[in-house]
Parts: structure tokens; sequence; C-alpha cells
């Protein structure tokens, strides 16, 4: 070997070594691609010169690098008939003059992609026997084409080409594939950790925000430390287990414990993974706290939806029998008060029959509770301020709590005024005293009444007893607060059934009632306890409107037996109950009155239409067969728009007014009444002026 074999020898060495080093010696693959470019150029004229990558997966050919005097970089293209693709579907070096050009092109084995060259040599790039890409030179000049040695020495270039290329695209991938993994992993919604030998190697910042740590306090301690106390050595088993290859269930639920003390519900996900020779635990943390908080909600919306089915059955079971019994006490009120007319205070059958009317006006005080459990109680609404009505019962309230009892009063400094019935609210509150004296029990505590204005939106509404449709804004509450024993939210829930306590057994409607009486009042209760910490319930009222409903008169100004005289008018009773026609005839008859009955509505409106001339009143019954009080109070409209008509039943007033409307009748009375109502009654309406009694047409 001569002096010039050996420096060119050495040149080719330099080189080889320059192209070998380019991905030492600089960061970015288009530099390295320039470098490979200059060490060739050192050897051969390379003026002219690409490299091609070739993606089999997508079936496209890349130029990242193109470097040539006539041609412009070419567009990525798939795989196709030019020359680059020969030289990798060959797998071999590939020197072609122009004449081959145009015999190949004829032969339809080629296309032309760019301009003609002189000559066009190229070298396949591989790495583990595979072709991934072309090093091609090409000529436009009239120089002769490389010789064969040096089309070798381009293919041992190439070969570190490929070599420095690959290593390149490799690292390139695997920053991109970090990068991928840093974004998914720092982006996504749930945590992720690894933990390696029980400590705690990765942690996103999701699971470091759900957790309340910093990443560099969390990297490196006891994965335990993370978990609330009871559940740490189950963790630890179960890393144990799953590590040693048992199968395991991969997804189970837990507790994290939150740097501050507070405990996160989780779903954990986890897998042994494989790394650096060793197993580790790969998971992925969910918080499902807010799952938890929906599923709660859910769960107490179907149980307060359950319940509020449970209590309109029942109201409207309770309003069905407070209806009926009130129309058997009718006959027993009425026909007491009748027989005390007869009998003088001198007759030793009177006492027993004022025992027996005293028993009757019990009897209808149960059904007056019955009906405000339905929330279709009698109702004299008026303005109400609470304050001067808890003042006007502290007296009454002491005495109603145990010796042990400290009652305290906490009103608000503006007094907050509803529109209520002043003795149904009493009612109210004191059946929540008595029930928070009882909650405390024998040892000493207190009971706190607190009044005020409180603003109130639609979640507070679902966090309340009796949830419908209220309207946001200010009410008026009512609380009463307790030192006693509490309940467990599944007393809470049954706390306002009919004849349930948790002391013991057939209390009664007490708290039962003070939902129908609230619920009638347009209002909602709020009630707080946990067990031992004791019980706070806090009723809502709206608050007074510009319009204020006058209070009902309920005086009786006439004694049982009273007379009319000349002044006694004509009265049609229809009424499909027996004794409800009997009773008030025998009374008004004994008053002087001339009674006409009618056993319901069809044979009302004959009856009007043979005497209306004679009729001055009408007593008319709400629920009758055949025909309605509402159908029948329109028909004896249509025959004379300005009889006065009176609605009777063992429903509320109000429950009358909803259905009839205030303007459509002349008065109201509720069964079971006593003579001296119903006297009372004739009396008031007899007294009114015609525009009192048919809203301002002229009296037959």
């Amino acid at each position: 070997m001569n002096d010039s074999d050996r420096s060119k020898m050495a040149e080719v060495q330099d080189c080889t070594i320059s192209i070998l080093h380019s991905c030492l010696e600089y960061s970015s693959i288009e530099e390295i691609y320039g470098a490979i470019h200059q060490a060739i150029s050192r050897l051969f004229f390379a003026d002219n010169f690409y490299i091609a990558l070739y993606d089999q997966r997508s079936g496209m050919i890349n130029f990242p690098y193109f470097v040539d005097s006539r041609d412009e970089s070419p567009q990525p293209r798939p795989f196709g008939k030019g020359l680059t693709e020969k030289v990798i579907s060959t797998e071999s070096v590939l020197l072609i003059t122009r004449k081959d050009m145009e015999q190949m092109i004829e032969r339809g084995e080629m296309e032309l992609i760019g301009k003609f060259s002189r000559w066009w040599l190229g070298v396949p790039l591989r790495v583990r026997n595979k072709v991934f890409g072309v090093l091609a030179i090409q000529s436009y000049g009239e120089g002769p084409p490389l010789s064969h040695e040096e089309r070798q020495t381009l293919k041992m270039l190439a070969e570190a080409a490929s070599v420095v290329i690959e290593k390149e695209r490799s690292a390139q991938e695997l920053r991109k594939s970090e990068e991928l993994y840093r974004m998914v992993v720092s982006n996504a919604e749930d945590g992720i950790v690894l933990v390696k030998n029980g400590k705690l190697e990765l942690a996103n910042p999701q699971v470091c925000k759900m957790t309340g740590w910093e990443e560099e306090e969390a990297i490196g301690r006891d994965i335990t430390d993370f978990f609330v106390p009871e559940q740490r050595e189950i963790v630890e088993e179960r890393n144990r287990r799953r590590l040693q290859g048992e199968d395991l269930s991969n997804i189970f639920e837990t507790e994290l414990l939150h740097k501050d003390g507070h405990r996160i519900p989780v779903e954990i996900s986890s897998n042994p993974v494989s790394m650096d020779d060793s197993l580790e635990i790969m998971a992925i943390v969910r918080d499902l706290t807010a799952r938890k908080r929906a599923e709660e909600e859910r769960r107490t919306f179907e149980r307060r939806l359950q319940h509020a089915q449970k209590l309109e059955s029942l109201g409207v079971l309770a309003g069905g029998v407070a209806h009926d019994f009130n129309n058997l006490l009718m006959g027993i009120l009425g026909n007491a008060g009748l027989a005390l007319m007869e009998v003088g205070p001198d007759n030793p059958a009177h006492k027993t029959i004022e025992r027996l009317e005293k028993a009757a006006l019990r009897a209808a005080e149960l059904t007056n509770q019955l009906l405000a459990y339905s929330g279709k109680g009698k109702f004299v609404v008026e303005p109400l301020d609470l304050n001067d009505m808890v003042r006007e019962m502290a007296n009454l309230l002491e005495a109603a709590v145990s010796s042990n009892v400290l009652l305290r009063l906490d009103l608000g400094e503006d007094s907050p005024a509803v529109e209520a019935d002043h003795t149904q609210i009493r009612q109210v509150l004191m059946n929540l005293i008595m029930n928070a004296s009882e909650a405390v029990g024998e040892t000493s505590g207190a009971v706190t009444i607190s009044t005020g204005v409180s603003h109130l939106d639609r979640d507070y509404f679902r966090g309340t007893y009796l949830e419908s449709d209220l309207e946001e804004g200010n009410y008026a509450y009512l609380e009463v607060s307790d030192t006693g024993c509490g309940m467990s939210s599944e007393e809470v829930i049954r706390i306002f059934d009919p004849f349930y306590s948790t002391k013991f057994t057939g209390r009664g409607l007490g708290l039962a009632a003070v939902v129908g009486i609230v619920k009638g009042h347009g209002g909602t209760i709020k009630v707080y306890s946990e067990p031992g910490e004791g019980s706070t319930f806090k009723v809502l009222l709206p608050l007074v409107g510009s319009t204020v409903r006058k209070r009902e008169k309920a005086e009786e100004d006439a004694e049982a037996g009273m007379e009319l005289g000349e002044h006694a008018p004509t009265v049609l009773i229809v009424d499909d109950e027996e004794n409800s026609r009997t009773v008030p005839k025998l009374i008004l008859e004994k008053a002087g009155c001339t009674v006409l009955l009618a056993e319901d509505g069809l044979e009302a409106v004959e009856v009007f239409d043979e005497q209306g001339n004679s009729i001055d009143l009408v007593l008319l019954d709400m629920t009758m067969p055949r025909m309605s009080g509402r159908e029948t109070l329109t028909e004896l409209r249509k025959l004379d728009s300005s009889i006065g008509i009176v609605l009777t039943s063992g429903y509320s007033k109000r429950d009358a007014i909803s259905r009839f409307g205030s303007s459509e009748i002349s008065g109201f009375i509720q069964k079971p009444y006593t003579p001296g109502d119903l006297i009372s009654l004739i009396v008031d309406m007899m007294q009114q002026e015609p525009s009192e009694k048919d809203g301002g047409e002229e009296s037959r």
C-alpha cells in the first residue's frame, strides 16, 4: 500500500469518525444531517445531495435533508416508482445514468421526479438489516460516475450515517415519548403514582393537589403515609400480594389522608410494572368526593321523595278520615246541643249531656289535628309578630319544660312578621318545646328559642324537610334548639311520622301536626341533629305581604236556643249525610226558621227552581254524589245570582276557598259545629248588606 492509498484511507477513516461523532457534537437532527453532508463532500463532489427516510407504517417517503442546484426540496410522497423507491425495494446500491433513466421510463419501470441528471447514485440506509432510507448523490455536469471503489467507500460512510441517524431518530422518538408521557401524566384529571419498595417514586400534579403535598415533599415518603390509619396495613398487604403475583382485583376503594387531616374517598386502580429489572406498583387514583356527594344527594332525594309520597298518602287518608269523622260528630254535637236546649240546668241529665258535648268537642279537636297533618287544617290567617308571640307565651313555655331545663330566648332585633294562624303557630311552638324538653331528659340542659329573618335559595330548600316549589327570598324563622340526646340521620327522617317517637310509642300527632301546619302556611322545616349533640328545629315561614287578609270573625254572638223572630229566614239545607241535614234543620226550626231539605245537588236545583222566591239562604255541603258542591253552586247561581250560599264541610275554609273562590260563596261553617255556631252565622248573614252577600248585585 503506497502513501497515496494510506492517505486516502486515513481521510475515509477521518470522515467516518466525523459522521459518528456528529451525534455527540450537535443537538438537532438537522445539524447532524448537515455534518454528514459535509463529511461526504470532503471525499466526493456532493453539491447535489439528499437524505430520504421511509416510514413503513404510513408508506410515505420524506426528505428531511435536500440540497440540489436545480430541484427544489420535494414534498413527502407515497411510495411510488422513483429512484429512491428502487434502492429501498432492492436494498442495494444503485448507480444509474441518464440513458438508463430514459429506458426505464420508456418501459414503465420508473417515473421521472424532478430534473434529469447525468448520473444518480443511491445508497441504502439500514440498521439491523432493515432499510429505512436512502443517501443519494447526483450530478448534472460532464464528470464520470463514481467508480466501484468510490461506491464502496460511500456505502461504508452510509453505514456510519445510518447508525447516527437511527440513533438520533430513536433519541428523538424517546424525547417525544417522554414529552407526551409528561404531558399526559401532568394533565391527567386523575392522580398517577409510582411506588417502589414501598416509597413514592413518582406523583403527578393532580395527586399532589388531591392530598395537599408538594411534589418535592411527597417523593420518597412511605406510601402508607398518604392513607388513613385503618387502611395502611390493608394497602401494604395488598401491594405485597400483587407483587408476588396473586390474582387480586386491581380496582379498590379506600380513603386518603389529606395533609391537613381530612379524608378523601378515592378509587385506586393499581398494577405491577417491570422497571429496571424490578417490579413496581403503578396506580391511578380517582377522587370520589364529587361522586360520593352526588350519590348521597341522590339517595337523600329518593328518601325525601319516598317520604313525601308517604306523607301525601297519609295526608289524604287523614283528611278523608277527618272529613267523615266530622260528619259523624255533626250528629253527636248537634243533638247534644239540642238536648241542652230542651233540658234545664236543674235536670240530672243536663251534666251528662254537657259531658257528652265536651267529649264530642275533644274528638273534634283530634280531627283538627288530623286535618293539620294533612295540610288542610282550619286556619284563621292574620299578621303575626313572632317575637311578640314568643314573649306572650314565655310563662306558658316555662311551665311546659322540665324543671332541669333552662329556657332561653334569643329573639332577633328585626321583629319578623308573617301571615299565619295565631293558634296554629302557637301550637307549633308548644309542640317543638315539649319535644325539646323530652330530648334533654333527666339531665340538666337548655332549650333556646330564636327568631329572625334568613335569605333562602334553592340549594337551601334542597336540604329542608318539606322541599317544594318555594320561591327564593327572605323568610322569617322560628328556631327551637336543645342540648339533648340528638338523633341519627335515620331518626331525623322519621321524626315527623305520625305516632313515631325516639323515646316511647303512642305519643300521637304532635310533630306530625307541625308538618301539616307549616306546609299549610307555605313554609318549610330544617332539622339539624347528631347523636349526643342535641337538635335544632327551624321553622321557616313567608314574610307578611303587602295584602293582609283580615282575621275571620270568631265570636259566637248567640246562645243556643236564641230566637230569630220575624227576621227568621227560609233556609235550604243541601247535604247527602242524614245527620248533617236533620241536626241543622232542628236547630234552625227551633230558632224560628223555615227549613227545606235536599239530599244532593240535583234535588237542590229542583227545590230551588220550584221555591226559589221564598228561599233566603242555602247551606251547601262541599262533597256530594251525583252533583258536587261546586256544580250545585254553579247551577244555583244560574237560577239566582244574588242568593246567599253558605258552604259547609269537614275540611277547612281555606280548602273550600281554594276550590270555589272567596267571591263565589257568601259564608262558611266547618263541621262539626254547635247550635250556637250555626245560629250566629245565620244572624251575621241576615245582617249583611246585599253588596256584602252577593258582590254588589241587588237582593231579590
